[in-house]
């Protein structure tokens, strides 16, 4: 424990970025209506999951805040896949429309990776079609990379994390976060184990992580014990237990250890809106015969 407590614990505040991004986001939307263009953001919503319509929300608003055009296409949980899938595919031919995002999860009987499929890849800014997947896994130029993995990514990019020849260690195997993260730091340079809530002995492997990632949505899965002292520590997870109160995956304790923790609420969630916000952007950039804005992190 002395040797835990030499590190001094710093939280990797999404909110801070996030502003950072939105202001630039601002003056790159203001250049854009100047040439007759308004990026246009349509988020489809299948049912009234109170969950989902908390995150569709706070991403309407971040829209607004930024100057993008976002609408709200509601459709009934008890929409056929037929009626979704063409509900989808009108949108992707709609010249007007920059990004389509289909709000996650689906009512049962809906099938996520068909319905994902009828959105043109140019205009999926989730990054979750299986085109923008493989052209991120084929390590290609040009595809729309998934909002939380890059906002990641970001985030640990702002605090001036060196990704070259460090351990990444990713627990989580998830299409949304898990395996694109994994991906991403492996790019970046990094050597990548991932792991999963049921692999024995976890902590033989979260011990050696320079830069752990944590999406599992297991509250307190990993305790101080698991962490390697001063480690970058990425908690993805979000859980609202009974008592009202929203932790991650990470139990408290492991701010005692980690050199850089991300804060549950306050890390993760706002880098996901935001890059929302800049992917919507990009999107209407190039599909307007311009280059994607390089974003400044710092």
């Amino acid at each position: 424990m002395q040797q835990a407590t030499a590190f001094k614990y710093t939280s990797m505040e999404g909110r801070s970025l996030r502003e950072r991004l939105f202001k630039q986001a601002v003056d790159v939307v203001a250049k854009l209506k100047k040439k007759g263009v308004t990026p246009t953001l349509h988020v489809v919503l299948v049912g009234d999951d109170p969950a989902s319509e908390i995150y569709v929300d706070a991403k309407m608003r971040a829209a607004n805040k930024v100057g993008i055009n976002a609408e709200l296409k509601q459709l009934p949980s008890t929409i056929t896949q037929v009626e979704l899938d063409t509900a989808l595919e009108a949108l992707s031919k709609d010249e007007g429309v920059h990004g389509i995002l289909l709000q996650l999860p689906l009512p049962k009987g809906l099938k996520k990776r068909q319905a994902l499929n009828k959105i043109a890849p140019h205009k999926d800014v989730d990054g979750l079609t299986t085109h923008n997947m493989g052209v991120l896994v084929a390590r290609e130029l040009g595809g729309i990379r998934p909002c939380t993995p890059l906002g990641i990514m970001r985030l640990l990019k702002s605090y001036n994390i060196d990704f070259m020849g460090k351990q990444a260690v990713v627990v989580g195997r998830s299409q949304l976060v898990g395996r694109p993260v994994a991906e991403l730091l492996a790019q970046a340079g990094a050597t990548v184990t991932t792991c999963q809530r049921h692999t024995p002995d976890i902590s033989e492997y979260t011990k050696q992580a320079d830069i752990l990632v944590v999406a599992t949505g297991v509250p307190s899965l990993i305790t101080s014990d698991m962490i390697k002292p001063g480690a970058a520590v990425v908690d993805v997870g979000i859980t609202r237990l009974e008592t009202g109160e929203v932790v991650g995956d990470c139990d408290l304790n492991c701010r005692d250890v980690a050199g850089l923790l991300s804060p549950v609420p306050g890390g993760v969630g706002p880098m996901t809106v935001a890059t929302l916000m800049t992917n919507t952007i990009d999107a209407a950039l190039k599909q307007n015969g311009e280059k994607a804005h390089k974003w400044e992190l710092n």
